[in-house]
């Protein structure tokens, strides 16, 4: 099984390094299943509301960011799906 790790919302270490461009979202994830991938996972597992919290952020926000992570996920596998259907991919 194939596993696609997207990104880390806690650690500045999920930037790209200086002049790699960052590329759109869903489509990392896209590649993934493009790929093969089984299993696509947001890597949000070091991300905490309090950790955001003491960020600065407000626990609304840290709430929508943990959200977002697997939104996006589920957007890329929706769009997956809707190759499949096509004969697409």
């Amino acid at each position: 099984m194939m596993v696609a790790i997207f990104f880390r919302l806690a650690t500045a270490a999920a930037s790209p390094p200086p002049g790699f461009p960052s590329p759109p979202l869903p489509f990392v994830h896209l590649d993934y299943l493009e790929a093969g991938a089984d299993v696509l996972i947001t890597a949000s597992y070091q991300a905490t509301i309090q950790g955001f919290h003491s960020k600065g952020f407000s626990i609304e926000q840290s709430e929508d960011l943990l959200r977002k992570s697997v939104a996006i996920a589920c957007e890329a596998r929706e769009i997956f799906y809707d190759k499949l259907a096509d004969g697409g991919v």
